[in-house]
């Protein structure tokens, strides 16, 4: 995946204050009404302690083909919906307007749309393990691999993963598992959410990972039937 820029760090803060949310109006009621629409209920933070890198996503508890970012870029904010199913990254201009002393208007408008073409590595292949678990979470382990009969081991994810009645492993692989993001095919069936995972190679942590962010949240964005295709 591209990079887009740095990630609205602020956004957050910023909705503490009342804000007005307001999907996008694309020249007539009746284009929108064919248009396709693109619901998020959950805001997420995954912190990677060993590169303090944050990566802020907005996703879907019953629908893990598609999540927005919302990001700076040298035109300013915007907001990608990465469409995983279709294999296309949706543009919108992030417009922020003052309505009063301690609130603000945003909306988004429709700019143009990218497909998406795939870098991750086809050498590498995937088991999940289930080591142990309680009332409250599932232990597991994601090992990692460089051929297909799995017999030669890169390293393997430690996962400790809050249950509940959604999967959220798809959220994970798209924030933390650079160059995999498209993979779904990937994806395992965990009810649950990855709190912490520590990568260990050869008993050494080379990379660690936690959820520091989990709350809901209430949006919409509608992309136009007629794509304007970059």
């Amino acid at each position: 995946m591209e990079k887009f820029g740095y990630i609205w760090e602020n956004f957050k803060s910023i909705m503490k204050i009342k804000i007005i949310l307001f999907t996008i109006n694309i020249f007539f009621f009746s284009f929108i009404s064919s248009a396709q629409s693109y619901k998020f209920d959950k805001f997420i933070i995954y912190q990677n302690l060993t590169d303090s890198i944050e990566s802020n996503v907005y996703c879907n508890s019953n629908n893990s083909n598609y999540f927005l970012r919302v990001l700076n870029s040298y035109h300013g904010q915007e907001a990608l919906i990465y469409d995983l199913i279709n294999k296309k990254v949706h543009y919108f201009d992030v417009i922020k307007k003052s309505i009063g002393d301690d609130s603000n208007e945003i909306s988004f408008k429709y700019k143009n749309s990218k497909a998406v073409i795939e870098k991750y590595n086809t050498n590498y292949f995937f088991e999940y393990n289930k080591i142990d678990d309680d009332s409250l979470y599932n232990y597991s382990k994601l090992v990692v691999y460089k051929n297909k009969s799995k017999n030669k081991k890169i390293n393997e994810i430690e996962l400790k993963i809050k249950k509940d009645k959604s999967n959220y492993f798809p959220l994970y692989r798209f924030c933390t598992m650079h160059t995999f993001e498209f993979k779904t095919e990937m994806d395992f069936s965990i009810d649950g959410i990855v709190e912490t995972s520590r990568t260990k190679k050869d008993d050494l942590i080379t990379n660690e990972i936690v959820l520091t962010n989990f709350e809901d949240f209430d949006l919409e964005l509608v992309v136009p039937k007629d794509l304007i295709i970059k």
